[in-house]
């Protein structure tokens, strides 16, 4: 398993009515050595409600991490004029146990979400369980140019064009997204992501800009997320 280098920014915005520190949600961001990873040709499993930041390879040796996503842009038979993509949830072995633990996905506004806000009453795609056969089948999200496409690649034109991917933990009652940035229609970087563990609904912005709050940062470990570490 490959560990990247990170960032993670649990954010303080200060109150001027009470005097008192509000949390905001955990922000993880992808400013290391491998920052400029392509992450969207299929090859990478992105932890997505971790505090520490993990970009496994794929296939990944033991199964795919809990609560992550697989990006996989391409040229449709090698063809740059045809694109095919989809966003995905992972897998998990036969009966896993409930709630289990593979991301729902905001369905509307596609990939441009920016400025929008995450929560119980967003619409999202969630994993099918059958509770009889045991087996999941992960929540995956479509590219197309067509009016019911879930997302269309084709409407970001320039590098440095950002992108967003909302989710929630299966059972709805944790929010998050991340933030993806274009170097061309099919290779993406990823830039962060963040989530808040607490349940609240979250407030999808720009990663990359700083939004003037007070940052505490923390060593690994600081904070607690969804999910432990995998070891």
């Amino acid at each position: 398993m490959r560990r990247v280098a990170m960032t993670m920014l649990p954010l303080v915005a200060l109150s001027l009515i009470v005097g008192t520190a509000m949390a905001e949600p955990i922000v993880v961001l992808n400013n290391g050595a491998q920052r400029d990873l392509v992450i969207s040709r299929g090859e990478h499993r992105i932890s997505i409600f971790s505090n520490e930041l993990t970009i496994d390879p794929w296939p990944t040796s033991g199964g795919d991490a809990a609560y992550s996503l697989r990006i996989n842009f391409q040229y449709q038979f090698g063809d740059p004029e045809v694109i095919t993509g989809s966003i995905q949830g992972n897998d998990l072995p036969l009966f896993p146990p409930t709630p289990i633990q593979s991301p729902s996905l905001a369905v509307f506004g596609g990939l441009r979400l920016e400025g929008s806000t995450l929560n119980s009453d967003t619409t999202y795609l969630a994993p099918a369980y059958d509770t009889d056969l045991g087996n999941t089948v992960p929540a995956a999200l479509h590219h197309g140019t067509h009016s019911f496409a879930d997302f269309n690649l084709e409407s970001f034109t320039e590098i440095g064009d950002m992108a967003y991917i909302g989710y929630a933990s299966s059972d709805i009652s944790t929010f998050g997204y991340a933030q993806i940035e274009r170097v061309t229609d099919i290779d993406w970087k990823l830039v962060g992501y963040a989530f808040d563990p607490s349940g609240a609904e979250i407030l999808v912005r720009n990663l990359a800009v700083p939004n003037g709050a007070t940052l505490l940062t923390l060593g690994i470990g600081g904070a607690s997320g969804l999910l432990r570490r995998r070891r």
